[in-house]
């Protein structure tokens, strides 16, 4: 009935049954009211809605870009790398106490055309590019590890789906540049199997925790440690959004994670789907994922 029909809400020529604007946590005042007023599962200062966002004045952030705080010892912005180990550092121009880093002119052209091209979204406004537009057919949302559907117009409910960091959020703690809203690597996922996946890492799992029918799984891999498989049509996808975060950010990768991405960019290179869905990204952000625009670039990278 009415806009519960979807001759109605998925019509262009029907204009009563707009939805109205998600709820938004992007002020001084919503971020520091101790609610998750955008239920995206993130409160106040912990939601980059706030934390990144230059309108914000209740969330201060730690840095790690000038000599002094590039030669002190010290992990500044607790992103996992202390003084020219950090590329706030070793990639500042600004930041004269770090030599010069051993060439590497392709990982550098990606980070500089990045830099140079960069349209940085919000985050709400590149979770209601995806829900709305990118990744909506006919109304319908398909999560990237179930292959479930969820039908919206536009943000859903978090609980229900909503938008996976393939390389996680909590990798990258400060001073990403766009990173926490870079589509080439946010997908729509049912919320559930988001949880699961957190901050795992990517692997072959051996020993199987748990698991869903479209070949999603997560347990421990060979190495012994706990972590996460995406099903078969996925793998090459999020190897190639893995690459892409690498090295349009300058994040080191492990070496072990590597090597499986490297195999399964191999056994699923990108599909009419995944080429269609990076030309749309690009006209939205200014810049594009090149490992699947150029597949065989990513053999020209000795090391992310």
């Amino acid at each position: 009935m009415d806009c519960a029909d979807t001759d109605c809400s998925l019509s262009s020529t029907v204009t009563v049954c707009v939805p109205p604007p998600p709820p938004t946590e992007d002020d001084d005042a919503s971020c520091a009211d101790g609610i998750d007023n955008d239920n995206d599962g993130y409160v106040d200062c912990a939601d980059h809605d706030c934390s990144r966002n230059s309108a914000v004045t209740v969330c201060v952030a730690a840095l790690e870009a000038d000599n002094a705080s590039c030669a002190d010892g010290i992990d500044n912005d607790n992103d996992g790398y202390t003084d020219c180990a950090d590329y706030d550092c070793s990639r500042n121009n600004a930041v004269t106490v770090c030599a010069p880093p051993p060439p590497i002119a392709l990982l550098d052209a990606i980070y500089a055309e990045r830099v140079a091209k960069a349209k940085v979204l919000s985050y709400y406004e590149a979770r209601r590019f995806i829900f709305s537009r990118l990744d909506n057919e006919n109304g319908q949302v398909r999560g990237v590890y179930t292959n479930e559907s969820v039908y919206t117009l536009s943000i859903p409910n978090g609980t229900v789906m909503n938008t996976e960091h393939t390389w996680p959020s909590s990798w990258v703690v400060s001073g990403d540049d766009g990173f926490y809203s870079d589509l080439h690597h946010l997908f729509p996922t049912k919320s559930w199997i988001n949880q699961e996946r957190g901050a795992r890492p990517f692997c072959e799992v051996v020993v199987v925790f748990g698991s869903h029918p479209a070949g999603s799984r997560w347990g421990m891999g060979a190495g012994g440690s706990v972590c996460f498989e995406p099903r078969d049509e996925h793998k090459g996808n999020a190897a190639r959004a893995m690459f892409y975060v690498s090295a349009a950010y300058g994040l080191p990768m492990e070496d072990g994670m590597e090597t499986t991405l490297r195999s399964w960019h191999k056994q699923d290179p990108p599909d009419v789907w995944e080429q269609a869905r990076n030309t749309a990204i690009t006209a939205t952000q200014g810049y594009g994922n090149v490992f699947v625009t150029s597949p065989s670039t990513v053999a020209q990278v000795l090391d992310f």
